[in-house]
Protein backbone atom coordinates (compact mmCIF):
# COMPACT_ATOMS: atom_id res chain seq x y z
CA UNK A 1 0.00 0.00 0.00
CA UNK A 2 1.21 3.51 -0.82
CA UNK A 3 0.69 4.95 2.67
CA UNK A 4 1.54 8.51 1.72
CA UNK A 5 -0.99 8.58 -1.10
CA UNK A 6 -3.68 6.99 1.07
CA UNK A 7 -3.09 9.42 3.94
CA UNK A 8 -3.26 12.36 1.53
CA UNK A 9 -6.53 11.14 -0.03
CA UNK A 10 -8.18 10.43 3.34
CA UNK A 11 -7.02 13.80 4.72
CA UNK A 12 -8.62 15.64 1.80
CA UNK A 13 -11.93 13.85 2.46
CA UNK A 14 -11.78 14.35 6.24
CA UNK A 15 -11.36 18.11 5.86
CA UNK A 16 -13.33 18.50 2.65
CA UNK A 17 -16.53 19.76 4.28
CA UNK A 18 -17.54 21.73 7.36
CA UNK A 19 -20.61 19.50 7.62
CA UNK A 20 -19.69 16.63 9.96
CA UNK A 21 -21.93 14.04 8.31
CA UNK A 22 -20.74 14.93 4.80
CA UNK A 23 -17.09 14.86 5.88
CA UNK A 24 -17.29 11.41 7.51
CA UNK A 25 -19.42 9.98 4.70
CA UNK A 26 -16.76 10.90 2.14
CA UNK A 27 -13.96 9.72 4.45
CA UNK A 28 -15.59 6.29 4.93
CA UNK A 29 -16.08 5.88 1.18
CA UNK A 30 -12.40 6.73 0.51
CA UNK A 31 -11.08 4.55 3.33
CA UNK A 32 -13.19 1.61 2.16
CA UNK A 33 -10.99 1.43 -0.96
CA UNK A 34 -8.03 0.37 1.19
CA UNK A 35 -9.53 -1.47 4.15
CA UNK A 36 -12.95 -2.76 5.29
CA UNK A 37 -15.11 0.16 6.40
CA UNK A 38 -18.77 -0.82 6.07
CA UNK A 39 -19.60 1.57 8.89
CA UNK A 40 -17.83 4.37 10.76
CA UNK A 41 -18.41 5.83 14.21
CA UNK A 42 -17.22 8.92 15.96
CA UNK A 43 -17.54 8.73 19.74
CA UNK A 44 -16.47 10.56 22.89
CA UNK A 45 -16.05 9.44 26.48
CA UNK A 46 -17.58 11.73 29.07
CA UNK A 47 -15.27 13.51 31.51
CA UNK A 48 -18.00 13.62 34.18
CA UNK A 49 -19.90 10.34 33.80
CA UNK A 50 -19.18 6.77 32.73
CA UNK A 51 -20.96 7.23 29.40
CA UNK A 52 -19.50 6.78 25.93
CA UNK A 53 -21.41 9.13 23.61
CA UNK A 54 -22.06 8.46 19.95
CA UNK A 55 -21.38 11.64 17.98
CA UNK A 56 -21.89 10.41 14.43
CA UNK A 57 -22.70 7.11 12.67
CA UNK A 58 -22.08 6.53 8.95
CA UNK A 59 -22.81 3.41 6.87
CA UNK A 60 -22.86 2.53 3.17
CA UNK A 61 -26.13 4.40 2.63
CA UNK A 62 -24.81 7.65 4.11
CA UNK A 63 -25.38 9.42 7.40
CA UNK A 64 -27.49 7.27 9.70
CA UNK A 65 -27.33 9.44 12.77
CA UNK A 66 -25.82 12.67 14.06
CA UNK A 67 -26.90 12.88 17.65
CA UNK A 68 -25.12 12.95 20.97
CA UNK A 69 -26.62 9.83 22.52
CA UNK A 70 -25.19 7.40 25.05
CA UNK A 71 -23.73 4.40 23.25
CA UNK A 72 -22.51 2.46 26.28
CA UNK A 73 -22.09 3.03 30.02
CA UNK A 74 -18.95 1.71 31.66
CA UNK A 75 -18.71 0.34 35.17
CA UNK A 76 -16.36 1.92 37.69
CA UNK A 77 -14.14 -1.16 37.37
CA UNK A 78 -14.00 -0.79 33.58
CA UNK A 79 -13.10 2.89 33.95
CA UNK A 80 -10.29 1.98 36.34
CA UNK A 81 -8.96 -0.77 34.05
CA UNK A 82 -9.11 1.62 31.06
CA UNK A 83 -7.16 4.31 32.92
CA UNK A 84 -4.50 1.79 33.96
CA UNK A 85 -4.25 0.55 30.37
CA UNK A 86 -3.86 4.08 28.99
CA UNK A 87 -1.31 4.99 31.66
CA UNK A 88 0.85 2.05 30.60
CA UNK A 89 1.61 3.63 27.21
CA UNK A 90 3.18 6.97 26.36
CA UNK A 91 1.44 7.10 22.96
CA UNK A 92 -1.39 9.57 22.63
CA UNK A 93 -3.08 7.35 20.02
CA UNK A 94 -4.21 3.80 20.76
CA UNK A 95 -5.54 1.31 18.20
CA UNK A 96 -7.87 -1.33 19.63
CA UNK A 97 -9.11 -4.48 17.83
CA UNK A 98 -12.33 -6.36 18.50
CA UNK A 99 -10.68 -8.74 20.97
CA UNK A 100 -9.23 -5.84 22.93
CA UNK A 101 -12.52 -3.94 22.89
CA UNK A 102 -14.34 -7.01 24.15
CA UNK A 103 -12.00 -7.11 27.14
CA UNK A 104 -12.41 -3.36 27.63
CA UNK A 105 -16.20 -3.26 27.60
CA UNK A 106 -17.17 -6.96 27.89
CA UNK A 107 -18.16 -8.70 24.68
CA UNK A 108 -21.89 -9.02 25.40
CA UNK A 109 -22.19 -5.43 26.63
CA UNK A 110 -20.48 -4.10 23.50
CA UNK A 111 -22.52 -6.27 21.11
CA UNK A 112 -25.82 -5.16 22.65
CA UNK A 113 -24.87 -1.48 22.52
CA UNK A 114 -23.84 -1.59 18.87
CA UNK A 115 -26.88 -3.65 17.90
CA UNK A 116 -29.12 -0.89 19.29
CA UNK A 117 -27.75 1.55 16.72
CA UNK A 118 -28.05 -0.92 13.83
CA UNK A 119 -24.66 -2.67 13.64
CA UNK A 120 -25.14 -6.33 12.54
CA UNK A 121 -24.05 -9.05 14.97
CA UNK A 122 -20.76 -10.88 14.35
CA UNK A 123 -19.05 -7.78 12.95
CA UNK A 124 -15.39 -6.90 13.32
CA UNK A 125 -14.25 -3.60 14.87
CA UNK A 126 -11.15 -1.43 14.79
CA UNK A 127 -10.88 1.75 16.89
CA UNK A 128 -8.43 4.66 16.87
CA UNK A 129 -8.62 6.43 20.23
CA UNK A 130 -7.05 9.78 21.17
CA UNK A 131 -6.29 9.93 24.90
CA UNK A 132 -5.98 13.72 25.00
CA UNK A 133 -9.32 14.30 23.34
CA UNK A 134 -10.88 11.30 25.13
CA UNK A 135 -12.58 10.48 21.83
CA UNK A 136 -12.09 8.25 18.83
CA UNK A 137 -13.03 6.87 15.43
CA UNK A 138 -14.41 3.35 15.08
CA UNK A 139 -14.49 1.21 11.91
CA UNK A 140 -16.87 -1.70 11.44
CA UNK A 141 -16.65 -4.59 8.98
CA UNK A 142 -19.67 -6.83 8.57
CA UNK A 143 -17.38 -9.88 8.42
CA UNK A 144 -15.47 -11.36 11.33
CA UNK A 145 -11.65 -11.34 11.36
CA UNK A 146 -11.53 -8.69 8.62
CA UNK A 147 -8.84 -6.53 10.17
CA UNK A 148 -5.16 -7.57 10.20
CA UNK A 149 -1.83 -5.93 11.03
CA UNK A 150 -1.62 -3.86 7.83
CA UNK A 151 -4.95 -2.24 8.69
CA UNK A 152 -3.71 -1.43 12.20
CA UNK A 153 -0.58 0.21 10.76
CA UNK A 154 -2.66 2.17 8.25
CA UNK A 155 -5.00 3.43 10.95
CA UNK A 156 -2.03 4.63 13.02
CA UNK A 157 -0.78 6.58 9.99
CA UNK A 158 -4.19 8.26 9.79
CA UNK A 159 -4.04 9.58 13.36
CA UNK A 160 -3.50 13.21 12.31
CA UNK A 161 -6.43 13.58 9.85
CA UNK A 162 -8.67 11.57 12.14
CA UNK A 163 -7.73 13.70 15.16
CA UNK A 164 -8.64 16.77 13.11
CA UNK A 165 -11.93 15.13 12.18
CA UNK A 166 -12.60 14.34 15.85
CA UNK A 167 -11.90 17.93 16.89
CA UNK A 168 -14.17 19.25 14.13
CA UNK A 169 -16.85 16.77 15.15
CA UNK A 170 -16.71 17.82 18.78
CA UNK A 171 -16.88 21.48 17.78
CA UNK A 172 -19.79 20.66 15.49
CA UNK A 173 -21.63 19.01 18.37
CA UNK A 174 -20.91 21.97 20.63
CA UNK A 175 -22.23 24.37 18.00
CA UNK A 176 -25.31 22.16 17.65
CA UNK A 177 -25.90 22.31 21.41
CA UNK A 178 -25.43 26.08 21.40
CA UNK A 179 -27.83 26.43 18.47
CA UNK A 180 -30.43 24.22 20.15
CA UNK A 181 -30.10 26.20 23.37
CA UNK A 182 -30.49 29.49 21.51
CA UNK A 183 -33.49 28.08 19.64
CA UNK A 184 -35.06 26.99 22.92
CA UNK A 185 -34.40 30.42 24.45
CA UNK A 186 -35.79 32.08 21.33
CA UNK A 187 -38.92 29.93 21.49
CA UNK A 188 -39.34 30.80 25.15
CA UNK A 189 -38.94 34.51 24.36
CA UNK A 190 -41.38 34.21 21.45
CA UNK A 191 -43.90 32.52 23.71
CA UNK A 192 -43.53 35.29 26.27
CA UNK A 193 -43.99 37.93 23.58
CA UNK A 194 -46.91 36.02 22.09
CA UNK A 195 -48.46 35.68 25.52
CA UNK A 196 -48.12 39.43 26.09
CA UNK A 197 -49.59 40.20 22.67
CA UNK A 198 -52.31 37.59 23.07
CA UNK A 199 -53.31 38.87 26.49
CA UNK A 200 -53.49 42.42 25.15
CA UNK A 201 -55.43 42.08 21.91
CA UNK A 202 -56.97 45.51 22.08
CA UNK A 203 -60.65 45.28 21.29
CA UNK A 204 -61.02 41.62 22.27
CA UNK A 205 -63.98 42.57 24.47
CA UNK A 206 -65.40 45.17 22.08
CA UNK A 207 -65.08 45.31 18.28
CA UNK A 208 -63.12 42.05 18.06
CA UNK A 209 -65.23 40.08 20.55
CA UNK A 210 -66.81 37.88 17.85
CA UNK A 211 -63.40 37.27 16.27
CA UNK A 212 -61.83 36.27 19.60
CA UNK A 213 -64.75 33.93 20.33
CA UNK A 214 -63.96 32.13 17.06
CA UNK A 215 -60.24 32.13 17.92
CA UNK A 216 -60.88 30.40 21.24
CA UNK A 217 -63.00 27.74 19.48
CA UNK A 218 -60.53 26.85 16.72
CA UNK A 219 -57.23 27.28 18.59
CA UNK A 220 -57.38 23.89 20.35
CA UNK A 221 -57.91 22.02 17.06
CA UNK A 222 -55.26 21.27 14.39
CA UNK A 223 -57.52 22.59 11.60
CA UNK A 224 -56.22 25.15 9.09
CA UNK A 225 -57.52 28.68 9.62
CA UNK A 226 -58.08 31.33 6.94
CA UNK A 227 -58.00 34.93 8.16
CA UNK A 228 -59.66 37.46 5.86
CA UNK A 229 -59.39 41.19 6.22
CA UNK A 230 -57.99 44.34 4.74
CA UNK A 231 -54.32 45.24 4.91
CA UNK A 232 -53.29 46.32 8.39
CA UNK A 233 -56.41 45.00 10.13
CA UNK A 234 -54.41 42.82 12.53
CA UNK A 235 -54.35 39.40 10.88
CA UNK A 236 -50.91 38.49 12.27
CA UNK A 237 -51.97 39.49 15.79
CA UNK A 238 -54.96 37.15 15.51
CA UNK A 239 -52.74 34.38 14.07
CA UNK A 240 -50.37 34.80 17.02
CA UNK A 241 -53.31 34.52 19.43
CA UNK A 242 -54.42 31.27 17.79
CA UNK A 243 -50.89 29.88 18.15
CA UNK A 244 -50.61 30.97 21.78
CA UNK A 245 -53.86 29.19 22.68
CA UNK A 246 -53.09 26.05 20.65
CA UNK A 247 -51.48 22.73 21.59
CA UNK A 248 -48.45 23.86 19.52
CA UNK A 249 -47.85 26.94 21.68
CA UNK A 250 -44.48 25.60 22.87
CA UNK A 251 -43.34 25.27 19.24
CA UNK A 252 -42.14 28.03 16.91
CA UNK A 253 -44.36 30.60 15.24
CA UNK A 254 -42.97 31.18 11.75
CA UNK A 255 -44.46 33.68 9.29
CA UNK A 256 -43.97 34.35 5.59
CA UNK A 257 -45.38 37.22 3.53
CA UNK A 258 -46.11 35.46 0.24
CA UNK A 259 -46.45 38.78 -1.59
CA UNK A 260 -42.95 39.96 -0.64
CA UNK A 261 -41.03 36.97 -2.08
CA UNK A 262 -40.06 36.81 -5.80
CA UNK A 263 -41.79 33.97 -7.63
CA UNK A 264 -38.46 32.27 -8.38
CA UNK A 265 -37.63 32.01 -4.66
CA UNK A 266 -41.00 31.12 -3.14
CA UNK A 267 -40.45 27.33 -3.33
CA UNK A 268 -37.09 27.64 -1.59
CA UNK A 269 -38.58 29.88 1.10
CA UNK A 270 -41.42 27.46 1.78
CA UNK A 271 -39.71 24.09 1.46
CA UNK A 272 -35.97 24.78 1.59
CA UNK A 273 -33.29 23.44 -0.74
CA UNK A 274 -30.30 21.13 -0.78
CA UNK A 275 -26.78 22.30 -1.44
CA UNK A 276 -26.12 22.51 -5.19
CA UNK A 277 -29.78 22.12 -6.15
CA UNK A 278 -29.59 25.30 -8.27
CA UNK A 279 -27.15 28.09 -9.07
CA UNK A 280 -26.36 29.99 -5.90
CA UNK A 281 -27.46 27.17 -3.55
CA UNK A 282 -24.11 27.05 -1.74
CA UNK A 283 -25.46 25.32 1.34
CA UNK A 284 -28.52 23.50 2.59
CA UNK A 285 -31.36 25.81 3.61
CA UNK A 286 -34.34 24.96 5.79
CA UNK A 287 -37.66 26.27 4.48
CA UNK A 288 -40.41 27.84 6.56
CA UNK A 289 -42.31 24.52 6.83
CA UNK A 290 -39.26 22.81 8.31
CA UNK A 291 -38.49 25.71 10.64
CA UNK A 292 -42.09 25.65 11.88
CA UNK A 293 -42.06 21.93 12.78
CA UNK A 294 -44.04 21.33 15.94
CA UNK A 295 -45.49 24.82 15.79
CA UNK A 296 -47.45 27.17 13.53
CA UNK A 297 -46.76 28.47 10.03
CA UNK A 298 -48.48 31.75 9.16
CA UNK A 299 -48.75 32.46 5.42
CA UNK A 300 -49.74 36.10 4.96
CA UNK A 301 -51.09 37.28 1.58
CA UNK A 302 -51.59 33.65 0.51
CA UNK A 303 -53.53 34.91 -2.52
CA UNK A 304 -50.22 36.11 -3.99
CA UNK A 305 -48.81 32.58 -4.29
CA UNK A 306 -47.92 31.62 -7.88
CA UNK A 307 -49.68 28.55 -9.39
CA UNK A 308 -46.65 26.26 -8.96
CA UNK A 309 -46.41 27.05 -5.25
CA UNK A 310 -50.17 26.56 -4.87
CA UNK A 311 -49.81 23.00 -6.18
CA UNK A 312 -47.01 22.19 -3.72
CA UNK A 313 -48.84 23.79 -0.81
CA UNK A 314 -51.91 21.68 -1.63
CA UNK A 315 -49.75 18.54 -1.61
CA UNK A 316 -48.39 19.39 1.83
CA UNK A 317 -51.91 19.92 3.19
CA UNK A 318 -53.11 16.63 1.67
CA UNK A 319 -50.15 14.33 2.34
CA UNK A 320 -48.61 16.06 5.39
CA UNK A 321 -45.12 15.86 3.89
CA UNK A 322 -42.81 17.77 1.54
CA UNK A 323 -39.35 17.61 0.00
CA UNK A 324 -36.62 20.20 -0.18
CA UNK A 325 -35.69 21.44 -3.66
CA UNK A 326 -33.10 18.99 -4.95
CA UNK A 327 -33.92 16.50 -2.20
CA UNK A 328 -35.37 13.01 -2.48
CA UNK A 329 -36.29 12.30 1.14
CA UNK A 330 -39.85 13.21 2.18
CA UNK A 331 -40.04 15.29 5.37
CA UNK A 332 -43.10 15.03 7.60
CA UNK A 333 -44.94 18.33 8.03
CA UNK A 334 -45.94 18.55 11.68
CA UNK A 335 -47.21 22.10 11.26
CA UNK A 336 -50.40 24.01 12.06
CA UNK A 337 -51.17 26.24 9.05
CA UNK A 338 -52.81 29.65 9.30
CA UNK A 339 -53.28 31.57 6.05
CA UNK A 340 -54.35 35.17 5.59
CA UNK A 341 -55.48 37.27 2.67
CA UNK A 342 -56.86 40.69 1.84
CA UNK A 343 -58.05 39.51 -1.57
CA UNK A 344 -61.35 38.03 -2.74
CA UNK A 345 -60.25 34.41 -3.07
CA UNK A 346 -63.65 33.08 -4.28
CA UNK A 347 -63.56 35.62 -7.11
CA UNK A 348 -59.96 34.62 -7.88
CA UNK A 349 -61.09 30.98 -8.03
CA UNK A 350 -63.82 31.91 -10.52
CA UNK A 351 -61.24 33.72 -12.65
CA UNK A 352 -58.83 30.79 -12.53
CA UNK A 353 -56.25 32.79 -10.56
CA UNK A 354 -56.38 30.56 -7.48
CA UNK A 355 -56.82 26.79 -7.27
CA UNK A 356 -60.28 25.75 -6.16
CA UNK A 357 -59.03 22.63 -4.35
CA UNK A 358 -56.50 24.70 -2.38
CA UNK A 359 -59.21 27.21 -1.52
CA UNK A 360 -61.34 24.42 -0.04
CA UNK A 361 -58.36 23.13 1.95
CA UNK A 362 -57.57 26.55 3.38
CA UNK A 363 -61.18 27.58 4.00
CA UNK A 364 -61.84 24.97 6.70
CA UNK A 365 -62.36 27.63 9.36
CA UNK A 366 -62.58 31.16 7.94
CA UNK A 367 -62.43 34.19 10.24
CA UNK A 368 -63.24 37.64 8.83
CA UNK A 369 -61.52 40.49 10.68
CA UNK A 370 -63.49 43.74 10.42
CA UNK A 371 -61.65 46.89 9.28
CA UNK A 372 -61.01 49.57 11.87
CA UNK A 373 -63.71 51.88 10.48
CA UNK A 374 -66.30 49.20 11.40
CA UNK A 375 -65.11 48.98 15.00
CA UNK A 376 -64.49 52.60 15.86
CA UNK A 377 -65.14 51.84 19.53
CA UNK A 378 -61.68 50.23 19.57
CA UNK A 379 -59.84 53.35 18.31
CA UNK A 380 -59.47 55.11 21.69
CA UNK A 381 -58.07 51.96 23.35
CA UNK A 382 -55.73 51.33 20.43
CA UNK A 383 -54.54 54.94 20.41
CA UNK A 384 -53.66 54.94 24.11
CA UNK A 385 -52.04 51.50 23.77
CA UNK A 386 -49.79 52.68 20.92
CA UNK A 387 -48.95 55.91 22.72
CA UNK A 388 -47.74 53.91 25.71
CA UNK A 389 -45.83 51.20 23.83
CA UNK A 390 -44.29 53.48 21.18
CA UNK A 391 -43.22 56.09 23.76
CA UNK A 392 -41.36 53.35 25.60
CA UNK A 393 -39.79 51.94 22.41
CA UNK A 394 -38.70 55.42 21.27
CA UNK A 395 -37.19 56.08 24.72
CA UNK A 396 -39.13 59.33 25.02
CA UNK A 397 -38.58 61.14 28.33
CA UNK A 398 -42.21 62.26 28.31
CA UNK A 399 -45.70 60.86 27.75
CA UNK A 400 -47.61 63.32 25.55
CA UNK A 401 -51.31 63.80 26.15
CA UNK A 402 -54.03 63.16 23.61
CA UNK A 403 -56.55 66.05 23.49
CA UNK A 404 -60.23 65.16 23.17
CA UNK A 405 -60.46 67.04 19.86
CA UNK A 406 -57.60 65.00 18.37
CA UNK A 407 -59.05 61.74 19.67
CA UNK A 408 -62.31 62.70 18.00
CA UNK A 409 -60.34 63.28 14.78
CA UNK A 410 -58.90 59.76 15.07
CA UNK A 411 -62.32 58.21 15.67
CA UNK A 412 -63.88 59.96 12.67
CA UNK A 413 -61.07 59.13 10.26
CA UNK A 414 -61.77 56.05 8.09
CA UNK A 415 -58.30 54.46 8.38
CA UNK A 416 -57.81 52.83 4.95
CA UNK A 417 -54.59 51.31 6.35
CA UNK A 418 -56.46 50.11 9.45
CA UNK A 419 -54.61 49.39 12.70
CA UNK A 420 -51.20 49.56 11.07
CA UNK A 421 -51.94 53.07 9.76
CA UNK A 422 -53.14 54.15 13.21
CA UNK A 423 -49.98 52.76 14.78
CA UNK A 424 -47.80 54.64 12.30
CA UNK A 425 -49.82 57.84 12.76
CA UNK A 426 -49.30 57.64 16.53
CA UNK A 427 -45.56 57.08 16.11
CA UNK A 428 -45.26 60.02 13.72
CA UNK A 429 -47.18 62.28 16.10
CA UNK A 430 -44.97 61.19 19.01
CA UNK A 431 -41.81 62.05 17.08
CA UNK A 432 -43.18 65.49 16.11
CA UNK A 433 -44.75 66.37 19.48
CA UNK A 434 -41.59 67.26 21.47
CA UNK A 435 -43.64 66.81 24.62
CA UNK A 436 -46.60 68.88 23.41
CA UNK A 437 -50.12 67.39 23.13
CA UNK A 438 -50.40 65.06 20.14
CA UNK A 439 -51.86 66.40 16.90
CA UNK A 440 -52.76 64.72 13.61
CA UNK A 441 -53.25 67.50 11.01
CA UNK A 442 -51.66 65.43 8.24
CA UNK A 443 -54.52 62.89 8.29
CA UNK A 444 -56.51 65.23 6.07
CA UNK A 445 -53.82 65.06 3.35
CA UNK A 446 -54.25 61.31 2.92
CA UNK A 447 -57.94 61.15 3.76
CA UNK A 448 -59.64 59.18 1.02
CA UNK A 449 -63.09 60.02 -0.29
CA UNK A 450 -64.70 56.69 0.46
CA UNK A 451 -66.43 56.35 3.82
CA UNK A 452 -68.09 53.36 5.45
CA UNK A 453 -67.00 50.97 2.71
CA UNK A 454 -68.70 47.60 2.62
CA UNK A 455 -67.15 44.72 4.60
CA UNK A 456 -64.66 42.49 2.78
CA UNK A 457 -66.03 39.48 0.91
CA UNK A 458 -69.73 40.37 0.93
CA UNK A 459 -71.17 38.69 -2.18
CA UNK A 460 -74.63 40.21 -1.61
CA UNK A 461 -73.52 43.85 -1.86
CA UNK A 462 -75.29 45.91 -4.58
CA UNK A 463 -73.43 46.21 -7.87
CA UNK A 464 -73.40 50.01 -7.56
CA UNK A 465 -71.21 49.94 -4.44
CA UNK A 466 -67.45 50.42 -4.68
CA UNK A 467 -65.44 47.19 -4.92
CA UNK A 468 -62.43 46.53 -2.75
CA UNK A 469 -60.10 46.78 -5.78
CA UNK A 470 -61.56 50.19 -6.67
CA UNK A 471 -61.25 51.36 -3.10
CA UNK A 472 -57.62 50.19 -2.96
CA UNK A 473 -56.82 51.95 -6.22
CA UNK A 474 -58.37 55.21 -4.98
CA UNK A 475 -56.44 55.03 -1.72
CA UNK A 476 -53.07 54.27 -3.32
CA UNK A 477 -53.58 56.94 -6.01
CA UNK A 478 -54.18 59.53 -3.28
CA UNK A 479 -51.27 58.18 -1.27
CA UNK A 480 -48.85 58.45 -4.20
CA UNK A 481 -50.12 61.94 -4.93
CA UNK A 482 -49.47 63.05 -1.35
CA UNK A 483 -45.87 61.70 -1.46
CA UNK A 484 -45.14 62.93 -5.02
CA UNK A 485 -44.67 59.32 -6.12
CA UNK A 486 -42.05 58.52 -3.46
CA UNK A 487 -42.42 54.91 -2.24
CA UNK A 488 -39.58 54.27 0.21
CA UNK A 489 -37.67 56.48 2.59
CA UNK A 490 -38.74 58.51 5.65
CA UNK A 491 -41.40 60.45 3.69
CA UNK A 492 -42.39 57.63 1.35
CA UNK A 493 -45.78 56.05 0.82
CA UNK A 494 -44.65 52.77 2.41
CA UNK A 495 -44.12 54.46 5.78
CA UNK A 496 -47.55 56.10 5.71
CA UNK A 497 -49.30 52.88 4.63
CA UNK A 498 -47.34 50.82 7.16
CA UNK A 499 -46.15 48.41 4.48
CA UNK A 500 -42.89 46.91 3.30
CA UNK A 501 -41.71 48.93 0.24
CA UNK A 502 -41.43 45.74 -1.86
CA UNK A 503 -44.95 44.69 -0.88
CA UNK A 504 -46.27 48.15 -1.78
CA UNK A 505 -44.52 48.07 -5.17
CA UNK A 506 -46.06 44.65 -5.85
CA UNK A 507 -49.55 45.97 -5.04
CA UNK A 508 -49.05 49.07 -7.16
CA UNK A 509 -47.99 46.93 -10.12
CA UNK A 510 -51.09 44.75 -9.75
CA UNK A 511 -53.26 47.87 -9.68
CA UNK A 512 -51.47 49.29 -12.72
CA UNK A 513 -50.17 52.28 -10.76
CA UNK A 514 -46.49 51.50 -11.25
Amino acid sequence: MDLERIVQAVTLKAFGSLDLGESLKNTRAELNKWMPADEMFMFQMSDNTNDVFLICHIDQTGVRNIDRQSLITLTDQQISERNNRFAATTEDFIVLRRSELSIEFSSQHLEESLRRVGVPPDSDYLVLFNKTLNAGIGLVSHHLQSYHDDHVRLLRELKEPFSGAIINGMRYQELQRIRERLQAENRALQNELQKEVGDRVVGMHQGLKHVMDLVSQVAKTPSPVLLMGETGSGKEVIATSIHRLSAQSDGPFVSLNCGAIPETLIDSELFGHEKGSFTGANERKLGRFERAQGGTLFLDEVGELPPSAQVKLLRVLQEKEFERIGGSRPIQADVRLIAATNRDLPNMVRKGEFREDLWFRLNVFPISIPPLRERREDIPSLAYFFIETRSRQLNLPYRPTLPASELDRLVKYDWPGNVRELQNAIERALILSRGEPLQFPYLASVHHNISHAAPLLQPTQPASMTTYEEMSRAYFEKLLESTSGRISGPKGAAIIAGMNPNTLRSKLKKLGLL
